[in-house]
């Protein structure tokens, strides 16, 4: 059968062919004239200036030049298209119905195979290597690699080819000698992706084993570990036996069902409630990019996150390879902080922006990001604030439509916009397809920020970006998240900046009404608040003049900044500076709110007039002589952060005393 013949009964199947020309034996380039001389292997000049014919050529996979995927030949087309010496490439995915291929590179897949993916009636191969291509019907799949990590690069189980890709088909023949051949040429089965991903992930798992399972007087030992991975992500026992023993097999073991039965007890001991061995033991036994990939794939198939890093102490000690790392902090060197905004947000730490939806977060987010776009910071704060060289800012946002609510807010605040850049997603090399980028995807955040040097980070709002496996109201599953984000923010020496909507319960502190676990405002060492203050606005006709607070409401690194204004209206956004405004005047209740500012007032009014003209009081001293005035201590530690009382100490004692400002 010609190679015009086969492409014919592909397109009657509905499956679109590209030709694969061949290519010169010198240069390995394939003729860049594409005439009907050329058709007829008319001797032609290479490339090297080689005169061959195209049937002289070798064979190759890759079709020649570009635009190849978006190729739809019709009938017509296919008859003086293709040369009788060239190859067929099957285009897949979208625009052959959605053909898969199923591409096993590695002799232990092929094996394996009959015994994972579901039986179908369109398989192939070629000499030396047959059964190699399982066909599919699998709608709206996409292409994934099963490859690993190793000491010399990567390696690849198997391949699931779909859009943007092809496969060489029969009768085509292969670069290495031999052909394509069909062992079955029935219809591809038709299947659910779920189903298809799952057993494609199942058998790289045991392909990977079977790889690389260690030999004699090491093999029972390293299926202990094998079980305990799969007992920790709850798959089925049946289901993780029947693996380890194919996997065995496959390996050359000569009693597999000891590997099998290993499974079984590894099961029998979790129901028991006693340790089993996990991802720690595994590496005693596994390079660690398999073992990398043998977890992964194990999490992708049962759904659920594997700890690899085990609580048991006795299982702990078992790693050898890691020892502790101690320093001493007489040898430890002190360094400045530095700070994307003094006091309030710093380089190489988290800070967490918080308030209700609709309050000014965002809008803020995008005034800072302006500030740092420009290098300046266009209004006065402190003394010694520091401004940059205009820096790159990277925002991971979805809630706000980037072309017109952020877009028009940028353009509003007159931002460099070639400085400031959205993450939207991920993607493949071919880029045909954009998917939601989640916390999950740290390495490719990591790149972005890298990519583009950016100094300060926004993830807006953090709810939106959990990954799947991560809950919001575990303390454990957060404070591994902060740990993570804090390295990121450290590696890159950013400013990150974590945006999150409070919930609508009123809660007895602040602190506490954010979504999800407190291990959030922990985690941060800065935290700000932010909300609009109602009782100031201003109507404007059918439009409002909004003014909003931000407070420095924790921070681990000394000094608490004032409260910043801002206003919001029909002109624009403007910095109206510090106020005296705290974070329960934010949340109160009207009435709990009015009396509250009284009886702070009133603290702050002690404080003045007892400590005015330089006068300094140890803080015992002063509760004492405020519980005379009817002063509570709760009130007056307001007052004393709002009035940003200084220290010193005299003698070995702390001393308080009152800004330089009212020494006038």
């Amino acid at each position: 059968m010609t190679p015009t013949e086969a492409a014919l009964q592909y397109f009657k199947k509905g499956w679109y062919s590209v030709p694969i020309a061949r290519i010169c034996p010198s240069c390995h380039h394939a003729h860049a004239d594409r005439n009907c001389s050329y058709r007829f292997n008319t001797p032609e000049a290479c490339q090297c200036k080689n005169q061959y014919q195209r049937a002289e050529g070798l064979p190759t996979k890759g079709p020649t030049g570009e635009g190849w995927q978006q190729r739809r030949l019709s009938e017509t087309a296919i008859i003086t298209a293709f040369a009788p010496s060239d190859n067929i490439g099957l285009l897949l995915g979208e625009p052959s119905g959605w053909l898969v291929d199923v591409d096993l590179d590695s002799p232990e897949a092929i094996a394996l195979a009959p015994e994972f993916l579901p039986r179908t009636g369109m398989t192939g191969g070629r000499t030396g290597k047959p059964y190699s291509h399982y066909w599919y019907i699998a709608p709206t799949l996409l292409t994934k690699k099963y490859q690993y990590r190793t000491d010399t690069g990567s390696a690849i189980l198997l391949e699931i080819r779909s859009t943007g890709g092809q496969t060489v088909v029969p009768p085509s023949a292969h670069p290495n000698g031999g052909h394509y051949f069909w062992h079955t040429e029935d219809a591809p089965l038709q299947i659910d992706v779920s189903r298809l991903c799952q057993s494609t992930s199942k058998l790289a798992i045991a392909s990977l084993l079977a790889r690389h399972w260690p030999g004699p007087g090491a093999r029972h030992d390293a299926a202990l570990p094998i079980a305990g991975v799969f007992a920790h992500a709850d798959w089925p026992e049946e289901e993780a036996a029947r693996l380890v023993f194919l996997a065995a097999k496959a390996a050359g073991h000569a009693t597999p069902q000891d590997r099998e039965e290993v499974v079984k007890t590894t099961y029998r001991r979790k129901r028991n409630g006693q340790d089993t061995q996990g991802g720690i033991k595994l590496r005693q036994f596994f390079p660690e990019g398999v073992v990398t990939k043998f977890i992964e794939l194990t999490r992708d198939v049962s759904g659920k996150k594997i700890i690899t890093q085990e609580s048991s102490p006795e299982e702990q000690q078992t790693v050898k390879s890691w020892k502790p790392s101690v320093r001493t902090f007489s040898a430890i060197e002190k360094k400045p902080i530095p700070w994307l905004w003094y006091p309030y947000i710093p380089f190489g730490r988290v800070t967490m922006m918080e308030g209700d939806p609709g309050n000014g977060k965002s809008y803020l987010s995008l005034a800072l990001a302006t500030c740092l776009s420009l290098g300046g910071w266009g209004f006065e704060l402190l003394e010694g604030e520091s401004c940059y060289e205009p820096s790159d800012v990277l925002c991971i946002a979805c809630e706000d439509d980037a072309e017109s609510i952020s877009k028009t807010r940028l353009n509003i605040l007159q931002a460099n916009q070639d400085k400031i850049h959205i993450l939207e997603g991920k993607t493949k090399d071919d880029a045909l397809t954009t998917t939601r980028i989640t916390l999950d995807d740290l390495p490719l955040i990591s790149e972005a920020i890298g990519d583009y040097h950016a100094r300060f980070v926004i993830i807006d709002p953090i709810q939106a970006y959990l990954g799947e496996e991560v809950d919001i109201n575990k303390s454990a599953h957060i404070r591994k998240l902060m740990e993570e984000l804090k390295f990121l923010a450290i590696k890159h020496q950013c400013a990150l900046v974590i945006i999150r909507h409070l919930s609508k319960g009123q809660k007895d502190r602040s602190a506490y009404r954010g979504f999800g676990s407190i291990e959030f405002l922990a985690a941060a060492r800065s935290v700000l608040f932010v909300s609009e203050q109602q009782e100031l606005r201003q109507e404007m006709g059918s439009r409002q003049k909004r003014i909003f607070a931000m407070v420095h409401a924790k921070t681990n690194m000394g000094v608490y900044g004032p409260a910043i204004q801002f206003e919001i209206g029909p002109e624009g956004f403007f910095w109206l500076g510090p106020t005296e405004v705290t974070v329960d005047d934010l949340f109160l209740p009207s009435l709990e709110k009015q009396q509250r500012q009284q009886t702070i007032q009133e603290a702050r009014g002690f404080l003045v007039s007892t400590l005015t003209g330089g006068k300094t009081m140890n803080w015992e001293d002063i509760v004492k002589q405020a519980k005379k005035s009817r002063v509570k201590e709760t009130e007056l530690l307001t007052a004393k952060h709002l009035l940003r009382m200084t220290q010193v100490e005299q003698d070995g004692e702390l001393l308080y005393m009152l800004p330089p400002r009212f020494n006038n």
